[in-house]
């Protein structure tokens, strides 16, 4: 299950690995390759991406088990975002609008809205902390997303080009805290965005991974205010966001 390149970049990376007690080791062009991708996000003042994910999931059993999924953001900072996630755990929508945060189960027709912070950084955070509730492209949902990350980051590496679905990208491997592996894939040229990144959980018997491609990137586009506005469908069932989690935990489980 694991690619030649992350069995490469492993290998490379654990023999000197900096300790918690010891200075991060970033190599120069691994810093510039980042700074890149830092520098056009922060000067964006919104973004739309398309991502495809797998994530692996481990039963009780030990079986890892690959699920897939393919998800829209649209990011206009500071206060507003929808999401579009269709998968093969679920298909739902998020909605925020600088004052309230929804979300609806695409299948069951059910939904949850609760008031939220001023951002959607703030807003994003707590339905995480508050709800145990994440997506899969929140890490993008910062006013510094890079920046958000590198505070995190004990060892980086510079691994060379190599082609993400038929384009020339750099490869950076980092080690952050708490045992997580990152690699990202950038694009080369005038316009250096994301184009893969992996995610390895260390700390994990299993190591399980969770994969992105991400494409039709747009900067600084056109986004009505109407788009981030939730209107309840015809038939849509509003529950409690504590209740509705539950519930639907307990289907994924099953």
């Amino acid at each position: 299950l694991l690619p030649v390149s992350i069995l490469i970049c492993s290998f490379l990376i654990a023999p000197v690995m900096a300790s918690d007690d010891q200075e991060p080791y970033i190599e120069p062009m691994a810093k510039e390759v980042v700074g890149l991708v830092r520098e056009i996000l922060m000067a964006s003042d919104g973004y739309v991406v398309r991502a495809e994910t797998t994530i692996d999931h481990v039963t009780e059993g030990g079986h890892k088990i690959k699920y897939g999924g393919v998800h829209q953001l649209a990011f206009r900072k500071p206060d507003r975002v929808k999401m579009i996630s269709k998968g093969d755990l679920a298909d739902f929508y998020v909605w925020y609008n600088g004052e309230r945060v929804a979300r609806l189960d695409i299948e069951t027709m059910r939904y949850a809205s609760v008031e939220a912070p001023a951002t959607a950084e703030e807003t994003f955070m707590m339905l995480a902390d508050k709800y145990g509730l994440t997506f899969p492209l929140n890490g993008l949902i910062h006013e510094d997303p890079i920046g958000h990350l590198a505070e995190r980051v004990r060892h980086a590496v510079y691994m060379g080009v190599q082609k993400v679905r038929g384009k020339d990208c750099h490869h950076v491997g980092l080690v952050l805290e708490d045992e997580l592996d990152l690699q990202i894939w950038v694009e080369m040229g005038l316009v250096p965005v994301m184009r893969k990144a992996v995610l390895t959980i260390r700390s994990e018997p299993t190591q399980p991974q969770f994969i992105m491609y991400y494409t039709d990137w747009q900067f600084n586009p056109f986004l009505p205010d109407a788009i981030f506005d939730f209107v309840k469908p015809k038939g849509a069932i509003l529950e409690l966001l504590e209740e509705y989690e539950e519930e639907m935990g307990k289907e994924k489980a099953e």
